[in-house]
């Protein structure tokens, strides 16, 4: 493998700390891979004593494939790459005379499926299987856990962190001992029993003999838990290689600033830089360069090894049309004689769904990185329960579902089913309630007009009917009704291609299926933001780049900055073509163009795309990128 000059020396390290920070496309992995080679072959470690820490079990897969291709397999195999969290979790397995009281605690790992449902167990109301329940509250278990998430990171317990609400605190001791109960422990616990492990007077000692290398991959993700181990760990040799320009995980407690603080208290720290770009050209550099420059920094430059590029925007009349666009062009590259890989990234995950479903009705192969929710969705699964109910009025589990949205109040089957009954049996009995002055009344005022349009109704006239501008206070809680005009917009986008409400159905019927057959590498590849870290593509195109989008509207962007580096790393995923789109319209709202890309406007040739000029565009500047 032919490394440049500046790779060639991190590949030379052999001591002490080392921290390197790379651009994007800079061949990071590539070189931390030679390193590793190098340390093994000069015969200074055995390659159990060489830890290769990633944050992605992909990550540690491509890591390994490299290795044993360098090395041979029969080496790779022996070294340990893994995961933080799988790290750890082999670290306590192995201890030799755990404490009675840690396996006491609970051993077992608790995947995200488990923890997310012991959340939900605790926010609902009180059970025989989950007596310390706290709820129904009106907490968000997704804000809960992250707000939790970003304490337990910072190494503090929650029971006492200042920044928690006595709800909240309430909550956790609550999951606490649901967990302990179960004899579970989360991804968290792994990390704080890794430190108390690390500082045991003589299980640490037995761990620091194990580990005499550490080389931390993608450093910038660390959180101040995960690298007070690394710090207890303190091996002869710590070598970490990352970007804080590509921390975006700050939701899950990462902080660019842990990494900074390591690199200060580090007075034998040798660094060490790669700022040769091999994957982005010298347009899509300019552009992430200026992002940066914006943002404050103005030391890191992306050096391109090669020039071309082009930037491209593309304002569409509102998000049906933008979906429609971003299908279409991705179809005419996907059908072109020498096909470019094609990312579409996207800040929120449902706004991915519209352009999946218009793929795959158009027979165009992709992978959906992974689900979007878009039909879990309260809104959407109201609408085909609608539906459900034109086409079968006796279809009583549609109707019960339906009746779980004010204002009727959470109606139970069974009293559906009575009420029903009494008034004459469905459609009839719909009718009768609906003179009902109570909110099963309203209820059923919303199902008449629709029952009585027969079976032969459109999707979309079926929606104009129940969740049109100013009928859909009666259909969703008005805590959502704003992002539900989004949604049932996107929504629409997927019906007006079908003609039936049976074609509908069964369209969302294939959607887990279609997801589960696309979720393998594909040429196309649809993902957010956040997961799309680490992938690169000759196409990337930027949907929603607005305000409200990116940054997101729930964002802390003047605090943190992370907004900006989500769009950075999006940017930087291009090794030929950046294209943003933006609706004018989407939902209720009207959006301005995201900061951002109005910045980049500003300072760098942005061309407007004409509809069906994408294919064109990559015929023109398409380049062959060095072999790295």
């Amino acid at each position: 493998m032919q490394l440049d000059s500046d790779q060639r020396e991190i590949a030379r390290h052999r001591a002490g700390r080392a921290m390197c920070a790379a651009v994007p496309g800079a061949g990071k992995t590539a070189t931390l891979t030679e390193l590793a080679a190098n340390l093994l072959a000069d015969g200074s470690l055995a390659p159990a004593e060489l830890h290769v820490v990633t944050f992605t079990r992909s990550a540690a897969r491509t890591f390994a494939e490299r290795l044993a291709a360098r090395c041979g397999p029969w080496l790779a195999d022996a070294v340990p790459i893994r995961t933080f969290h799988a790290h750890a979790h082999r670290w306590l397995a192995e201890a030799p005379g755990v404490p009675r009281e840690w396996r006491q605690a609970g051993t077992a790992l608790a995947d995200e499926r488990q923890t997310l449902a012991m959340w939900h167990e605790v926010l609902g109301p009180p059970s025989h299987s989950c007596p310390m329940a706290i709820g129904p509250l009106e907490l968000d278990v997704a804000q809960l856990r992250g707000a939790i998430a970003k304490v337990r990171a910072r190494g503090e317990d929650p029971a006492e962190a200042a920044g928690l609400a006595p709800v909240e605190k309430a909550a956790w001791a609550a999951y606490a001992e649901l967990k302990a109960t179960r004899g579970l422990m989360d991804f968290d616990e792994l990390i704080e029993r890794t430190i108390a492990l690390l500082r045991h007077p003589r299980l640490g000692p037995w761990l620091r003999a194990r580990v005499r290398a550490v080389l931390l991959d993608e450093a910038q993700d660390t959180n101040a838990a995960q690298m007070r181990v690394l710090e207890l760990l303190d091996p002869p040799l710590m070598f970490f290689v990352g970007d804080p320009h590509q921390s975006i995980y700050g939701f899950q407690g990462a902080d660019p600033g842990v990494l900074s603080a390591w690199a200060e208290r580090s007075s034998d720290l040798r660094r060490y830089r790669l700022a040769r770009s091999y994957r982005c050209p010298s347009a899509v550099a300019a552009a992430a360069t200026t992002l940066l420059r914006l943002g404050g920094d103005a030391e890191t430059t992306l050096m391109p090894v090669r020039d071309g590029g082009v930037l491209l925007e593309a304002v569409c009349a509102d998000q049906a049309a933008e979906a429609e666009l971003v299908a279409n062009e991705v179809a005419s590259l996907a059908s072109s004689d020498d096909p470019p890989s094609v990312l579409v990234l996207a800040r929120v995950a449902t706004d991915l769904e519209p352009v999946s479903a218009l793929l795959w009705m158009n027979g165009v192969p992709h992978e959906l990185a992974q689900p979007t929710g878009f039909f879990g969705l309260p809104e959407i699964d109201g609408l085909l329960d609608a539906a459900r109910l034109v086409l079968d009025p006796a279809d009583m589990v549609a109707a019960c579902r339906l009746a779980a949205y004010p204002p009727s109040r959470r109606l139970h089957l069974d009293t559906l089913l009575r009420l029903v009954t009494t008034a004459g049996g469905p459609p009839a009995g719909y009718a009768a309630l609906a003179d009902s002055p109570t909110d099963r009344g309203q209820y059923a005022r919303l199902l008449v007009p629709v029952l009585a349009a027969g079976q032969d109704i459109t999707p979309a006239e079926l929606y104009d009917k129940i969740a049109a501008p100013g009928r859909l206070e009666a259909f969703c809680p008005p805590a959502i009704q704003e992002r539900a005009e989004e949604t049932i917009a996107d929504f629409r986008t997927i019906a007006k291609r079908a003609e039936r409400l049976e074609d509908l159905l069964a369209l969302a019927a294939a959607t887990r299926q279609r997801a589960q057959a696309t979720n393998k590498p594909r040429p196309v590849r649809l993902s957010t933001i956040h997961a799309a870290k680490g992938a690169e593509a000759d196409v990337v195109i930027v949907i929603a780049a607005e305000e409200g989008r990116l940054p997101h509207s729930k964002s802390n962007e003047d605090e943190d900055g992370e907004e900006r580096r989500l769009c950075y790393v999006a940017t930087t995923r291009s090794a030929n073509i950046v294209l943003w789109t933006r609706a004018l319209v989407r939902g209720r709202r009207k959006p301005a163009p995201s900061r951002y890309l109005e910045e980049l406007r500003a300072c760098l040739p942005i061309t407007e795309l004409e509809p069906g000029e994408l294919r064109r565009w990559w015929q023109a500047t398409r380049t062959r990128r060095p072999g790295r």
